[in-house]
């Protein structure tokens, strides 16, 4: 069984909220005060019932108001899917459970698919938190041996806590060696006393003797208390009948008067038949009145549609509906064509802005033959600028060309000056080479001055070849000079002629666009040539000026028809529509209802004869009421119905009457026949002073035997200080039933503690083994190996160590101690799922543990949860890493 989903109507803070439940493992998360504990105490009430409430009030009472309760779904039950649902509401708790196929659950049912637990077994095996581990305390080593046996069998400690609480309970009744305990001192009193009777025993003669006196006066004081009691219920009854004679008087008085033959001359039912004639009398009246009012209606509209067929415009109006569907056709077309108007005017003023222009002043249509010679101007126009541009460009190499050679002329100018040393630096370098040779004797000297000389008449040579080169080309550049001035004088002129052929061209073309209106509008030369650009919107006026004609004439023809029937809304009185749709669908309306009336007033007629005949009826219905009023008036001997109602009002005083004579004689039947024995209420009274007598006189004797009974007693009191031999033997007698009664408590708690215990032993065997083993495998992982297993022996928990030493569960540190209890817990659990697989509710049960030994138990609870669900309440993060999917995982705010 695993938990799906829950609901929450109201609950703490909890309001209106619903949940989805993974089926394995459900981890919720926040901080203290998000309502974690609020939730799974919602959980444990609804699935076991709200506790009783404390101080007038519920625990979880919502905080926002509204119904306190909720409502869980539960699926892999004993029945199948199904939801429980559990609220308070006026102070009453309710109960629902129903499976997905609508079938209903009693909560008997219910408690058997929870296997007959109850929540607080619920919490001790299927709950773990922090305050059951807080709670882990024990006075001694015993303690702590048999709470972890009672886990490893029950999974809880409740029985070995019972079993302990009735051991001392019995210990606190006697034990063998005891002083102070009740059965220890009540058996040495009974000592006591046995000897004291046997002293009393030798002095006991006189002791009886007196006892006798005083029994005998004891039997004649109780047969006088028996007369006593007798007078005593005599004069009980006496005044009884006293108390009762004003009734019995007045029923005496009401049987004079009563006729208990009324009956044969008056019936009850008369009354009813009257009211009910009269109630029929007044719903005849009424159905009378609004009869009449209708027949008055219909004579008035009788009379309008009348008025109307007798018009003599009646039969004019006739013959306009013969032409519905003509009328009908033109108020469609008149509307159709004004929609096509305004699509048209639409156009007409995107056409105007694109050319701008102006309908009314729209150009003239150009002529084909003119579009022809327009072509030809434009073509010409074209040619004539195309050769402007190739001119242009060809002008422009020219010139550039031209500029280059000036450039070049420029710079070769300056060398012409050079041109006249050439022959001087010849003859230097001869006369450097020969000044060298003569003059200096040193042949280093010597030989650098014949180099130097023979290159400066080297280099003069060779500059003057060059400057032959150089004159040739600017022969070539000035012939090509004189070539580029001729070309440019011949283009200069073609273009000029050109302008003037163009200036030409686009004058003709200028006074064309005027000639024909095109001069202000949009419209090129070259859109005009191609065709007729305004051919659309010329279109579109033509097709307005022609619809507009077409809806003129229906226009007019349309006011004709309502001049011949706008008097038929005067005589009905009706207000004229604007629109002439909407008077035209009212006309015919009209008409046909004024033709309808035709056919309906054979039917009116038969409505009006049969209203008439309704009036007759009601009028005639009416006498009979009136009869069957006076045939009721004759029945009950009356005149009028003043004289029938106090007829009736005399019947039900004599019924009254009748019922208090039953009442008093139902008070008075088990004292009627004693009191029509008594004559008078004075011969009443003297029997109850007679018996008031004899009551006192007995109640004196009877004083006068207590007094001798008394002074008996005080002898017997004198003769045995001590009590008598009886009273010592009775006072013995009860102390030892005392004793007795102790000592069956005693035996109780004792047996049933060792009955539990011998149970448990039983267990062992069959349970406790698997049980065991599982929580050794649980423990070893929670202590990482530092402890091997667990074994049962002589029902206690020993641990074996990783040395191979074995310790008892009492010797372990508190935190080992808080392991090996969860060890175990988990490992009853995890047995005991394959029989009853309740959810698990985990609220931070492992806050004590470190953050290694947590990890692993959060592992250890995952590895659970594939066998039964477990639902972990946390504070902290750590949680999440063993959450199966998304899902899983839900945080809580405050």
């Amino acid at each position: 069984m695993y938990i799906n989903r829950v609901e929450i109507f109201g609950y703490g803070k909890w309001s209106k909220v619903r949940m989805d439940f993974h089926h394995q493992l459900q981890i919720f998360q926040g901080k203290n005060e998000s309502g974690k504990s609020t939730l799974r105490s919602f959980i444990q009430h609804v699935l076991f019932g709200f506790p009783k409430k404390v101080s007038g009030k519920y625990s979880y009472e919502p905080q926002n108001g509204g119904i306190m309760g909720g409502r869980i779904w539960l699926d892999e039950t004993l029945e199948g899917p199904l939801f429980i649902e559990r609220y308070i509401k006026n102070g009453k708790q309710c109960f629902k459970c129903e499976t997905t196929s609508g079938k209903s659950l009693s909560e008997d049912r219910w408690q058997q698919l929870l296997f007959q637990i109850d929540e607080k077994q619920y919490a001790q095996v299927f709950g773990f938190n922090k305050e059951q581990l807080d709670q882990f305390q024990f006075s001694s080593m015993e303690e702590i041996d048999q709470f972890l046996y009672s886990v490893s069998l029950t999974g809880s400690e409740e029985w070995m806590k019972l079993s302990t609480k009735l051991q001392k309970k019995a210990d606190s009744i006697f034990t063998p060696k005891a002083v102070k305990r009740v059965i220890n001192q009540q058996l040495h009193q009974l000592d006591l006393q046995m000897v004291k009777i046997e002293e009393l025993a030798k002095n006991n003669d006189v002791y009886e003797e007196t006892l006798q006196k005083a029994e005998e006066i004891k039997q004649e004081i109780q047969r006088h208390s028996l007369m006593i009691q007798k007078n005593q219920e005599e004069e009980r009854k006496l005044q009884l009948l006293q108390s009762h004679w004003n009734s019995y008087e007045r029923w005496k008085l009401i049987s004079k008067k009563i006729n208990f033959n009324q009956e044969k001359n008056w019936n009850p039912e008369w009354k009813y038949e009257l009211e009910r004639n009269h109630l029929d009398d007044e719903w005849n009246e009424q159905q009378i009145h609004e009869l009449q009012q209708e027949y008055h209606l219909w004579k008035q509209r009788h009379q309008s549609d009348q008025l109307l067929k007798e018009d003599p415009r009646w039969s004019q109006l006739l013959n306009i509906s013969l032409m519905e569907d003509e009328i009908e056709e033109k108020i469609l077309l008149r509307k159709k064509l004004k929609i096509e108007l305004d699509e048209l005017q639409e156009n007409i003023q995107k056409e105007e802005e694109i050319w701008d222009i102006h309908h009314e002043n729209i150009p003239l249509e150009i002529p084909k033959y003119e579009i022809k010679q327009l072509k030809e101007k434009i073509n010409q126009q074209k040619t004539l600028q195309f050769e402007e541009i190739e001119l242009d460009t060809k002008m422009n190499r020219l010139k550039e060309e031209k500029e280059k050679i000036n450039h070049h002329s420029k710079n070769q100018n300056t060398t012409d000056h050079r041109f006249n040393i050439t022959g001087l630096l010849i003859f230097s370098g001869v006369v450097t080479s020969l000044a060298s040779i003569l003059l200096l004797s040193n042949p280093v000297f010597r030989a650098i001055g014949v180099v130097i000389g023979v290159m400066i008449g080297l280099s003069s040579w060779m500059y003057e070849k060059k400057s032959v080169h150089t004159s040739q080309f600017q022969e070539y550049f000035s012939a090509r000079l004189e070539e580029i001035r001729d070309e440019l004088e011949k283009d200069a002129i073609q273009r000029k002629n050109n302008k003037e052929k163009l200036e030409k061209i686009s004058l003709e073309l200028f006074s064309w666009k005027n000639k024909y209106g095109y001069a202000d509008s949009n419209i090129t030369v070259e859109q005009l040539y191609q065709g007729d650009v305004l051919k659309s919107i010329r279109y579109f006026i033509e097709q307005r000026q022609i619809k507009e004609g077409i809806l003129q004439k229906i226009e007019k023809e349309l006011t004709q028809l309502q001049m011949t029937w706008q008097w038929v809304f005067e005589v009905k009185k009706e207000a004229i529509p604007n629109a002439i749709e909407l008077e035209w669908k009212l006309l015919k309306k009209m008409i046909q209802e004024v033709q309808n009336s035709y056919q309906q007033e054979i039917l009116q007629m038969n409505e009006g004869l049969k209203l008439q005949e309704q009036i007759q009826q009601l009028y005639s219905d009416k006498q009979l009421l009136e009869s069957q009023k006076m045939s009721l008036f004759k029945k009950a001997n009356v005149q009028n119905a003043e004289e029938f109602y106090q007829k009736d009002e005399a019947y039900e005083r004599n019924r009254l009457l009748i019922q208090e004579y039953t009442q008093i004689k139902q008070q008075l039947q088990n004292y009627l026949e004693a009191l029509e024995a008594i004559k008078s209420k004075e011969e009443l009274e003297q029997k109850i002073e007679s018996s008031h007598h004899s009551l006192l006189k007995l109640l004196q004797t009877n004083q006068s035997l207590i007094e001798e009974q008394a002074q008996k007693l005080q002898q017997i009191q004198q003769l045995a200080t001590d009590g008598t031999y009886h009273e010592q033997l009775i006072q013995f007698e009860l102390w030892k039933a005392e004793v007795e009664e102790q000592l069956v408590e005693w035996a109780s708690y004792l047996y049933a503690s060792k009955w539990i215990l011998e149970s448990l032993q039983k267990q062992l065997p069959s349970q406790t083994n698997e049980v065991i083993k599982v929580a050794g495998h649980y423990f070893n992982r929670l202590t990482q190996g530092r402890y091997h297993g667990i074994q049962m022996k002589n029902m206690k928990i020993v641990v074996q160590k990783n040395d191979e030493n074995w310790l008892f569960a009492s010797e372990l540190s508190r935190g080992t101690l808080d392991q090996l209890l969860v060890s175990i817990r988990l490992a009853f659990i995890e047995n005991l799922s394959s029989k009853i697989a309740l959810p698990i509710l985990i609220d931070d049960g492992f806050v004590n543990f470190d953050s290694e030994r947590k990890q692993i138990m959060l592992q250890l609870i995952k590895e659970l949860s594939s066998k039964v669900q477990v639902i972990y309440f946390s504070l902290d993060n750590e949680p999440f890493t063993i959450a199966e999917t998304p899902a899983s995982l839900i945080r809580l705010q405050r």
